[in-house]
């Protein structure tokens, strides 16, 4: 079985907001890096990502990766679901090749700091369709959507259990995250 992960990506909020929203909620908070943070969160816990979303200045983007293969996100404003994705629609439902459903391009490159010619490549992203970009797992899609956005690299491949097991990034500190509970 592939990386399975899920995380939180706030911007505009300062840390401190983040941990004072979240006590009480087994979250841990990470360091702001481009104006962002990253959320860890126990899996599911969605709820997280609309709660944030209250108060953040941005709307508020929840992401995560099944078995490597399928990544998905769902982004929050003013506490409500304005959007999901899901690149593989399909998963385990027949053998062809994987759907992506969702994903409103235009909102993921309004928000944040997105580059400029995000659309054209956000779409080659979610829906890559032409045989000679390839077809990316679930992993390269986050991996992508964040470099588009300009988000934290440390959201890719980093979830709750592995600040529990110390499996941090090249150069992250344990010390770096704030534990909410």
């Amino acid at each position: 079985m592939g990386n399975t992960y899920e995380n939180v990506t706030v911007c505009g909020l300062p840390p401190q907001t983040a941990v004072e929203i979240l006590k009480g909620r087994d979250t841990y908070v990470g360091p702001v890096v481009n104006g962002c943070l990253v959320v860890l969160i126990q899996p599911g816990d969605y709820d997280v990502a609309a709660e944030l979303s209250r108060k953040a200045p941005e709307p508020v983007l929840m992401a995560g990766v099944y078995d490597s293969d399928v990544f998905y996100f769902q982004i929050y404003w003013k506490g409500k679901k304005i959007s999901d994705y899901d690149s593989w629609s399909n998963y385990g439902q027949d053998s062809g090749p994987p759907i992506p459903r969702g994903g409103n391009i235009s909102q993921l490159c309004k928000s944040w700091y997105a580059k400029a010619n995000c659309a054209s490549m956000m779409r080659k992203v979610l829906y890559p369709g032409d045989a000679k970009m390839g077809v990316f797992d679930g992993l390269e899609r986050h991996q992508k959507l964040i470099k588009l956005l300009g988000l934290p690299g440390y959201a890719y491949d980093l979830n709750y259990t592995d600040i529990k097991t110390n499996q941090l990034p090249g150069g992250m500190r344990l010390e770096q995250f704030t534990k909410t509970l």
